[in-house]
């Protein structure tokens, strides 16, 4: 490598660790009571305020934009207006959000995927009323074929940060994905003693312990329990209590049925926008089409999907004017 790309990448990297303590700070900044964090992705603005209609008014939220380029901030800071917001120009991981999140916030908060409708309002105050002893409240699981093992996903949960940062500290863990010859012996045998190992792992689809799954199950072998307060699947399905979508991260990849069914989502999402500067520059970043074409491009997925998904999708896109509150 020669001295200039040496140089160029040593700016990079300087850079973006001066746009992660710039974040921390501004995590650090925040006075909220108990908030859900939804982490908006580029492209994904008009299918996040759509999911924030959802949080009821007198519940905290904060915006967090993860790697938004500067044209989309803005549009980010006009259609968000009023409400917290922090933004990273630097790309963070899932779990790298997560560890600042814990490490930067002063008190107990949620998350909410971007793509995940909390359509009855009256889930998120049990959500952040945290038992003794409970590590996290959960409503979206997946159950271990094999142990019986209910392992919560992602997708909206609500934390106990105090007892979540103490198992990384005592542990030296973080939210990062594991695999099992990456533990700590010292990690390794707790989790081992749980009746873990390698091929024995909580997610039997998965040969990895997936973001936070490894704090998860410490905490479940110190006595911490997940609260499960709903038994919503971990794959997509209608429903009007909470549907999460999935599939969504990547609007220009179309590669199977998961992906098919989210890009289907965020195309037809941005039909019903009433947003015209975000319609037309996401038009230009990420390709033309309409859900309907992407439907009849793939029809043995469209097919397995079924029309009651896309039923299910265009009641939930029109129910109201999105985009309205933004002018």
């Amino acid at each position: 490598m020669s001295l200039v790309n040496r140089l160029r990448n040593a700016w990079r990297w300087r850079q973006r660790d001066w746009q992660l303590k710039s974040f921390l700070a501004a995590l650090k900044q925040q006075r909220l009571d108990r908030p859900f964090v939804i982490i908006a992705m580029p492209g994904s603005l008009h299918v996040t305020w759509l999911a924030l209609q959802r949080v009821p008014a007198g519940v905290d939220r904060l915006i967090v934009l993860n790697g938004l380029p500067a044209w989309e901030v803005k549009l980010a800071q006009q259609l968000f207006g009023g409400q917290p917001l922090v933004h990273c120009g630097a790309m963070m991981e899932h779990d790298q959000v997560l560890d600042l999140l814990f490490e930067g916030l002063q008190g107990d908060f949620g998350i909410l995927d971007y793509d995940c409708f909390v359509l009855d309002a009256s889930h998120f105050e049990p959500m952040r009323r945290l038992a003794p002893g409970v590590q996290m409240n959960a409503v979206f699981s997946r159950v271990h074929p094999q142990s019986g093992l209910r392992v919560p996903e992602t997708f909206f949960l609500f934390f106990n940060r105090e007892a979540i940062r103490g198992l990384g500290q005592r542990h030296g863990v973080s939210c990062h994905p594991k695999r099992w010859r990456d533990l700590s012996p010292a990690v390794a045998e707790r989790l081992a003693g749980e009746g873990f190992g390698e091929g024995r792992l909580p997610e039997a689809h998965k040969d990895y312990f997936d973001t936070l799954r490894v704090l998860m199950m410490l905490g479940r072998a110190e006595g911490l329990r997940f609260d499960f307060l709903a038994d919503f699947p971990a794959t997509p399905t209608p429903s009007g209590e909470i549907f999460h979508v999935g599939g969504i991260s990547n609007p220009r990849q179309v590669d199977g049925l998961w992906r098919f069914r989210g890009v289907y989502f965020w195309r037809r999402a941005l039909e019903v926008c009433d947003m015209p500067a975000l319609k037309a520059r996401y038009a230009r970043e990420y390709g033309p089409g309409t859900a309907a074409q992407l439907r009849q491009a793939h029809p043995a997925w469209a097919a397995e999907v079924g029309d009651e998904f896309f039923a299910f999708c265009d009641r939930l896109l029109t129910s109201g004017a999105l985009g309205a509150a933004s002018r």
